[in-house]
């Protein structure tokens, strides 16, 4: 929780106020706590501020919501290209993202009690930046990192719109592809992923660089860089699922379903709509 809290005041989320304006409502919020397991076995424990969003009116809090991510098939097809023709991949984290984009709205915030100075008296903040939980944060970030993109000579893929290539053909390739805060990097030359690196630190300032590709969007990535094969599996997920919800001295097997079972498009019966 105090990264959040550091986090929240290094991006200059909102302004204190000392009451709210006649007729004004306050959006509340809450913290919101998570738990996720690194590839090592290491559990990291989040907390997330967020605003309670389905309060907000449409219309008058907020106008649009449309945040789009990259598609799981650009993504494969990038680290196809990128393992036939032996590109770089590296991918980075933009932290706390939605706290860099302005806000659109005129917003109040009522905080949680963890953020108070009397937890029993009610504190209100005039929101600058878009806060999670907020219907328009998504959108509103989507287009803050696009102008970005855009101002270092890229420019959007027609098929895939969270995809960015390197708008000087003549030049190495370079793609980017973008799943909200989470970025893959892949360019033929490792000096490019270093100077987007260093213009992405200098832009938003909280990022991080785990540096070549191993886990992406919950994805174990795996690379024979020899052999120019990336293989990707999700065995993490599947023993997480298999421990919650089979227990201990489950028996195993080679495949998913019972062999024996006929699943002939015949047997199955559908019934005439009435």
């Amino acid at each position: 929780m105090r990264k959040e809290i550091t986090d929240i005041y290094f991006r200059r989320t909102w302004l204190n106020v000392n009451d709210l304006p006649p007729g004004r409502k306050a959006m509340t919020s809450k913290f919101a706590y998570r738990v996720t397991k690194e590839l090592d076995g290491t559990y990291k424990f989040k907390a997330r501020l967020v605003g309670r969003g389905f309060s907000q009116i449409a219309g008058h809090d907020y106008d649009t919501t449309y945040s789009p991510t990259l598609m799981h098939k650009t993504f494969t097809t990038l680290l196809s290209i990128a393992a036939s023709t032996d590109m770089e991949i590296e991918t980075a984290d933009v932290g706390n993202a939605y706290l860099v984009s302005d806000i659109d709205k005129v917003i109040y915030l009522e905080l949680p009690k963890e953020l108070r100075y009397d937890p029993k008296e009610p504190e209100y903040v005039l929101l600058k930046k878009a806060l999670y939980g907020l219907k328009q944060a998504g959108e509103l970030w989507n287009k803050t990192i696009h102008e970005f993109l855009l101002g270092i000579g890229m420019k959007r893929s027609i098929g895939d719109v969270c995809l960015y290539i390197n708008s000087d053909s003549s030049a190495p390739k370079v793609y980017i592809g973008i799943y909200v805060d989470d970025i893959v990097l892949v360019a033929e030359q490792q000096s490019d992923i270093n100077r987007i690196k260093t213009l992405l630190m200098e832009r938003f300032e909280k990022m991080k660089f785990p540096g070549p590709i191993a886990k992406f969007l919950g994805l174990e990535v795996s690379r024979n860089r020899a052999e120019r094969t990336i293989t990707i599996s999700q065995s993490a997920y599947i023993n997480k699922i298999v421990h919650e919800h089979l227990p201990d001295d489950a028996r195993e097997a080679n495949i998913p379903g019972d062999p024996a079972v006929n699943l002939h498009l015949s047997l199955i019966h559908i019934s005439e709509p009435t």
